[in-house]
Order: structure tokens, then C-alpha cells, then sequence
């Protein structure tokens, strides 16, 4: 019999969701269907980390299987060594002289036949200059690119949404940039990064449009597909309201896609989007979550008009509801935090209705059947309300949902509560292709960084596993090295020689922030000095460890009560630290 076609993979990855707003962990809104039938079809995994709280680290992570740390900025500054590398929006796929070259998933998949494609935000990989713009498609300079505008430069943010046609000139070098450094057949709708998001407006019907095109193209090649989906939601910009009633646009920053469109594209595209963005509004205001000022203007309402704060998200454990009940902590405001990560979502939701109707029903070329496709759904990390860009639970628990379209016949609606890590969805992936000794991902399976979720694989005794306690977890973020290991986290800051003991108390595990009293009531980065007031106790502590089964919230540090643990635990952070920094030195 011949052998069965090699399955597509469907990789999204959302930003900053929480994953205490969906269905499939507790949420009771109801507000987003779209995934909440995936989980129902599908596998949740009720304990899933990411190893670094921070945008750029963990898509790191996910896209090579390593540890972000291994592309991190070197130990040493003004002549001194730091006792470790800073893990922060500096991580690159190319950064240290003399080091082995970081192979990506996209590269592994790419070499078993696979078309890969990324659309979306991408913030990973290099640090893009103006030069970039001089990449052509083979890789060599000289091609004629569009110039180079950073979306920062535009003065504020209403100018970056009107004007942000003047970005469009980084599609072009943003695209072949990524295709030569990460290893992608499809480059579209390019978020490069935070500070210049190349429109700095949401357009998830258009990521979406641009899906379809790569999953049809895919299709129509007879060729299996890899596509990383990075939609821009749940981040910022946050005004939610102002945007769904906002025109929607045809093309990349809607200055025009790349090639010519007749007149019924785009109107049937924009008309398809406005549908859309009609349904959002309508489900939004009948949950109470948008109010309007005035006949034409919507906002999300008041904290006192909106429903429960339980309601929005599911307490757990590491997320207490007081969190979001005390005005000690929450302040003024809290829930309508909340209600916007559910706006925004719901937004997603919505977006990725055509995308998973295709996946499930598509056919490739002449084939009667549609073809088996394993979607996966994640975040980057925890929401920047609960604890981004720190170590604690809150910080590092994502979701992760995945369901075959037309696979291997399972029960669904599955919970696992077997650990799972971003370091795993590459190992996972080779095995599917069979790539488990391939040379392009031969460093990363050896050194045993991420291992293959065997309930994806057909494994069901696997699912029934308890979780991995007895294996180390270890998370990285600024100079902060963190490891969870039977049941209980130790957290070690090692901080360098020139920074004073009292910047832990002023940054994000060593990574410094604006001073609090230049922020704006609702800026995001102000919530996440939130986190101190969460942890008010220990948070300064350069040495933190934690019972995670009788403290899942991390109150009581018990470093000076268990010596012998710290020691043990220590010891391991620092052979991580020597291990990843070995390898990614090339010694």
C-alpha cells in the first residue's frame, strides 16, 4: 500500500492571551466559539509552560526547541562578566561569533517537503536594520526594496493607524529578511516586533485572507503544509471599539497588496471583514462587555456595568480571583482589563472561522478526501495582567490546544495533564516526519531541551501519564534562571556586578522598565508593576523557592527554611546556565 501523505500542520500562536478566558480552562462567556469547538474536538493540555515570559524568548523557544538564552546578548558588559546572559527582546538566531548555526522548525519541515509559511508577528530571529532592506529573495544584496521606515518615528498612535502606509516599504525587506534567516518558503502581513509593528492596527480578517491564500497554494502544489499563524491579538493597540468599526483593509497596512486586485476582490474581501467585525460588535454588546457613548461611538463599559470578573476569566490555583477583587491590588479599571483581553479575543475568535473551515474540509488537488492536518493552539506567554515577563506560575502557564482535522480517530474533548513546554512542539513535529535523527535538528533532540508529546503522536497511555514532576523544568527571563522540580520552583536572580541590588525591585526580573510615575493610568507596562504587589513579600529576594502544590501562588518564600533544597535546585540553574551557554559558544 502506499504510504500515507504526510500530515499539514497548523502552528497559531496568539500574544499575550490569557489562557484563563477560554472555554476549554474554565471561562463561562461563551465568547469564543471558534476555539472553544477545538478544544471539545481536540486535546487540552492543562499544563502547558512556556520557558520564557517575554515576547521575543519564547517564540525563540518555539521556533528552534532551545532555550532563548542560547541567542541571548553576551555575559560580558563594560569588561566584566555577568553570571549569566540576559534573556530580553535581544534574542537573535544569529548573534554569537564562532557559534553553530540555530536551525528552526520551519527548516526541519522545509527539508521533508513541507511548504512553510509565516504570517503574522514574527519578533524573534535578528535584530532588522535598514540595511536588511538590501536582501533580495536568493539571500544576496542588491535588490531593489522599498525604504525602510520604522512605525516608531511616527509621532503618536493615532498617526501610526492613519499614516502607517508609510511602513508598507518594510514588507519587502521584512519578508526576504525572515526567509533567509528562519528558514519560511512565505513571508505575509509582517509584524516585525513590538516597537515597529508595521501597521500598528489589528488586521486579522486580512491574516486570515492571506492564510487561505498559502493553505490553497499549498493545496493546489499537492504539497504539505507548515504554516505558523501569529496573529497579532490579544496585544496592543487595545481599543477595541474604535478598531472593529474602523474600515477594514485590503493588502499589507492597507496600502495594496503586492499584486493587482480587481474591484470585486476587494470589495468582497471588505464586505466579508465588515461581516465580521459586525458579528464581534453585536456578541460583544450583547455580553455587556461594549457600551455606547453615542450613536455611532462603542467602548468597553465601566467596571461597574460589566459582568463578574469570574465571569471573564477562571481563577485557578496561581490565579487567585482576589487578584482581581482587591482594590489593595486590582485598582480601578482591573475588570475592564480583563473585558478587553475577552474583546479582543473574541476578535481572534472570529478571524479564524474561514481558516479552520478550510483546514477541515479543503481537499489537495484531486484528491477525494480532505487531508489530515494537526492544528496547534498557544500563546507566547501569560497576559501581561497576571504576570508577564516574570517567572511566577502566572507568567509562564499558557494554553495549548490540539486537534487533528481528518486524523487518527481519538476520543475528544480530552484533558492531559501530562507537562508540555514550546520546547516540545519541534521534537514533536520531527517525529511526525519522521526527522527524529535529522542533522538540522540534531542538537537540540540530542541535548534533550524538548521531547515529542507522545498524545499527538497516538499514543493514549502516554496521555494518561501524571505530570513530569521529577524532570527539570527551567525558565529564563532577564537575568533571572528559574527550575520546577517536584513540585517546588526556585528562582535565582543573577543579577551582574554593576546592577545595584535594589534594580530587581525596579524591573522585571533585571530587565528594566520606565519609572512607574511616567506611565499612563492605563498603560500596560504600569500593570505589570502589578506583579510586585502580588508577591509583596519575597519579590525583591535574589533567591525565591516556592511549594507549588501547597503555595501555588507563590506567597512564602521557604529559601531560608529548606538549605539543602536551595542548594540541590541551585545547582542545577547554574549546570543549565554552563550547558546552553556552552553549546551556544561553540564549546
Amino acid at each position: 500500500m502506499p504510504a500515507s501523505p504526510p500530515p499539514n500542520v497548523l502552528l497559531i500562536v496568539a500574544d499575550d492571551l490569557p489562557r484563563n478566558i477560554l472555554g476549554a480552562y474554565g471561562a463561562q462567556h461563551g465568547l469564543l466559539p471558534e476555539l472553544d469547538g477545538l478544544a471539545r474536538r481536540g486535546l487540552t493540555f492543562d499544563s502547558a509552560y512556556t520557558v520564557a515570559p517575554l515576547c521575543t524568548p519564547s517564540r525563540y523557544a518555539l521556533l528552534t526547541g532551545s532555550y532563548a538564552s542560547r541567542g541571548a546578548r553576551d555575559r560580558t558588559e563594560d569588561g566584566q562578566r555577568n553570571p549569566a546572559r540576559q534573556v530580553d527582546f535581544q534574542v537573535f538566531l544569529s548573534h554569537h561569533k564562532g557559534a553553530p548555526p540555530t536551525h528552526t522548525v520551519a527548516q526541519l519541515l522545509r527539508g521533508h517537503g513541507y511548504v512553510t509559511g509565516l504570517i503574522g508577528k514574527y519578533h524573534v530571529g535578528h535584530s532588522l536594520q535598514a540595511a536588511d532592506c538590501g536582501i533580495g529573495e536568493n539571500g544576496k544584496s542588491g535588490a531593489a526594496h522599498q525604504p525602510f521606515v520604522r512605525a516608531s518615528l511616527l509621532e503618536d498612535s493615532k498617526q501610526r493607524y492613519t499614516q502607517s502606509c508609510q511602513t508598507i516599504g518594510n514588507q519587502s525587506c521584512m519578508s526576504a529578511s525572515i526567509r533567509r534567516h528562519a528558514g519560511f518558503d512565505h513571508v505575509a502581513d509582517v509584524y516585525y516586533d513590538n516597537d515597529a509593528l508595521t501597521f500598528y492596527a489589528h488586521q486579522p480578517e486580512w491574516m486570515a485572507h492571506e492564510a487561505l491564500r498559502f493553505v490553497r497554494s499549498a493545496r493546489k502544489r499537492q504539497k504539505p503544509f507548515f504554516l505558523w499563524m501569529a496573529p497579532s491579538l490579544t496585544h496592543s493597540p487595545a481599543d477595541i471599539a474604535h478598531q472593529l468599526l474602523s474600515e477594514p483593509r485590503f493588502g499589507p497596512a492597507g496600502c495594496g497588496s503586492e499584486e493587482e486586485a480587481s474591484a470585486e476582490v476587494i470589495a468582497a474581501f471588505k464586505a466579508g471583514a465588515r461581516r465580521t467585525r459586525a458579528s464581534v460588535l453585536s456578541r460583544l454588546s450583547k455580553a455587556k462587555l461594549l457600551c455606547s457613548r453615542n450613536s455611532t461611538e462603542w467602548r468597553i463599559c465601566p467596571d461597574e456595568k460589566l459582568p463578574s470578573s469570574s465571569t471573564l476569566l477562571h481563577a485557578e490555583p496561581w490565579l487567585p480571583a482576589g487578584w482581581f477583587l482587591d482594590p489593595g491590588v486590582a485598582g480601578a479599571g482591573r475588570r475592564a482589563g480583563l473585558a478587553t483581553s475577552v474583546a479582543l479575543a473574541a476578535w481572534l475568535d472570529a478571524s479564524l472561522a474561514p481558516l479552520f473551515a478550510e483546514v477541515e474540509h479543503g481537499k489537495n488537488g484531486t484528491d477525494t478526501a480532505p487531508q489530515q492536518t494537526l492544528t496547534i493552539f498557544t500563546s507566547d506567554h501569560g497576559p501581561y495582567f497576571a504576570g508577564k515577563g516574570h517567572a511566577y506560575e502566572a507568567g509562564v502557564r499558557v494554553p495549548f490546544i490540539a486537534h487533528w482535522f481528518n486524523g487518527p480517530a481519538s476520543p475528544g474533548g480530552r484533558t492531559i495533564e501530562t507537562r508540555v513546554t514550546h520546547l516540545d512542539v519541534l521534537p514533536t513535529l520531527a517525529r511526525l516526519v519522521g526527522g527524529a535523527a535529522s542533522t538540522t535538528t540534531s542538537m537540540a533532540l540530542a541535548e534533550g531541551e524538548g521531547r515529542a508529546i507522545e498524545s499527538l503522536l497516538g499514543d493514549r497511555e502516554s496521555a494518561r501519564q501524571p505530570s513530569e514532576s521529577s524532570t527539570p523544568l527551567f525558565i529564563e527571563v532577564g537575568f533571572s534562571r528559574s527550575v520546577v522540580l517536584n513540585g517546588y520552583k526556585l528562582m535565582v536572580h543573577l543579577l551582574p556586578p554593576s546592577m545595584a541590588t535594589d534594580a530587581l525591585c525596579r524591573s522585571i526580573h533585571g530587565i528594566k522598565l520606565p519609572a512607574v510615575q511616567n506611565l499612563s493610568k492605563a498603560s500596560k507596562i504600569k500593570f505589570m508593576y502589578d506583579v510586585r504587589d502580588r508577591h509583596p513579600q519575597h519579590h525583591c529576594d535574589r533567591v525565591q523557592l516556592y511549594d507549588l502544590a501547597a503555595d501555588p501562588a507563590e506567597q512564602r518564600n521557604l529559601a531560608a527554611a529548606q538549605p539543602e533544597r536551595v542548594e540541590t535546585m541551585r545547582r542545577l540553574v547554574l549546570g543549565h546556565v554552563k550547558a546552553v551557554e556552552a553549546v551556544a559558544s561553540g564549546t
